[in-house]
């Protein structure tokens, strides 16, 4: 089986780990590709119109984030055996583990070159198939497929809280998915409890873009990673001490259970 993996690039310190996790793969029969610095929707509308121009040429597909290091060296190997013996599967994904939350969560994900993914208006949850005949998740076997953000930056870490507030919001979504919001609210919970627990410096930056996301009722334009709304809000935290930021953590906390 040829594999076609496409790597979604910004500005994510793991990158070049990310790149070395793939070439070290004892299964070589792959290419890669970079999907660079794009705004969140058009870089994923590019990377699927990108699979299904080459399903002729390659069997499976894989959308690996640049925040993402595959854990072992015959991961693909692992995974073109899964593929082989249960060959009905259109999209396998598999858990990764999560330096913010510090658990396993979804994920990475590999596709059958029968996958097809239509234009469509859908703003928050991008990731979604136009066609979708067999779904299977993997907890146990191949996870962790890689250590999500083991490196991030201060801006990294505010950009994920803010996009954890917006898969809550759902704020320009074509069909609320109560599902989700229950999911990323939890992932909020744990993030503030990691946070309290390690006093990553990195951590109370998440947890601020997950506050400020919640309060400030942010949409999806916020995700893109050259939003001026962005860049501004991490402007008013990027030089605070541990401390300010314990303290601006609290106050944040305070005002969100007002609201609520």
């Amino acid at each position: 089986m040829k594999i076609l993996v496409g790597i979604m690039y910004c500005i994510e310190q793991e990158y070049p780990d990310s790149v070395w996790s793939l070439e070290r793969q004892s299964y070589t029969n792959h290419d890669f590709f970079r999907i660079e610095k794009m705004p969140n929707k058009t870089a994923h509308e590019a990377l699927y119109s990108c699979f299904m121009d080459h399903a002729g040429q390659y069997d499976l597909f894989m959308k690996l984030d640049a925040d993402m290091v595959l854990c072992r060296e015959d991961f693909l190997q692992r995974v073109v055996g899964i593929f082989q013996k249960q060959p009905e599967i259109d999209d396998l994904q598999i858990g990764v583990h999560d330096f913010f939350t510090d658990q396993l969560i979804y994920g990475l994900h590999v596709y059958s070159n029968r996958v097809t993914w239509a234009p469509n208006e859908e703003k928050v949850f991008v990731d979604m198939m136009d066609s979708r005949k067999t779904r299977a998740q993997d907890m146990k076997y191949l996870a962790p497929a890689a250590w999500h953000c083991p490196n991030p930056s201060r801006f990294q870490a505010f950009h994920f809280g803010i996009h954890k507030a917006v898969k809550v919001l759902q704020i320009g979504t074509l069909n609320v998915n109560e599902n989700n919001r229950k999911v990323h609210s939890l992932n909020i919970r744990r993030l503030n409890e990691q946070w309290r627990a390690r006093k990553d410096i990195r951590l109370g930056f998440a947890v601020l873009g997950a506050y400020r996301g919640l309060i400030d009722q942010l949409d999806y334009r916020s995700v893109d990673f050259d939003s001026p709304g962005l860049h501004e809000l991490f402007n008013e935290y990027e030089n605070l001490s541990l401390d300010a930021i314990t303290d601006e953590v609290d106050r944040l906390q305070e005002r969100l259970a007002r609201l609520s």
